[in-house]
């Protein structure tokens, strides 16, 4: 299960099976929202969520094992990015104007904050990607369990092997 407390304060609930729910304190009441597959305004790709991120405009992204929500202000899906048959999306980060989207098989979406749609999408010679960071203000750091670990310069989107290893953990 994932948590987050978004800029608004507004606290939000992931789950692995049921979707997501937004948390608001207003008037001394608690507003509840919930986003899930076929919920009208407020349906999300999958009900497996991954990640949530408020970028610096206060853009809500949900990030699903099939795709990733992006909301308007009211809370409501504005747009969708879909990804079915693929693997998950993981993880988000803003950089540079843009928030980008780490999937699980080795794609990195971003989408431009200014122009509010997305590029076209990195790969990062990684073909599974487990782990995720960010580096500083100018890259992200990818790992795999076997291909080792690979940087995205995202101020040109260049991408970089930095080392390669395996690691086994047989003997765990």
């Amino acid at each position: 299960n994932y948590f987050y407390q978004d800029l608004d304060g507004n606290v939000w609930l992931g789950s692995t099976s049921d979707g997501c729910v937004r948390y608001r304190f207003v008037n001394n009441n608690f507003e509840i929202q919930v986003y899930e597959t076929n919920n009208g305004a407020f349906s999300i790709p999958s009900n497996r969520v991954n990640d949530i991120l408020q970028d610096s405009r206060k853009n809500t992204c949900i990030l699903t094992s099939e795709g990733i929500s992006l909301l308007n202000n009211k809370g409501e899906t504005r747009q969708v990015l879909n990804e079915v048959g693929k693997k998950s999306f993981l993880k988000a980060f803003e950089q540079h104007n843009k928030v980008y989207f780490v999937t699980s098989y080795g794609a990195v979406y971003y989408y431009h904050l200014d122009q509010q749609r997305f590029g076209k999408p990195i790969h990062v010679q990684i073909t599974q990607i487990i782990q995720s960071t960010p580096l500083g203000n100018n890259f992200l750091m990818f790992a795999s369990s076997n291909e080792g670990v690979t940087l995205l310069d995202t101020r040109n989107h260049q991408v970089s092997r930095v080392f390669g290893f395996n690691l086994d953990y047989s003997g765990l």
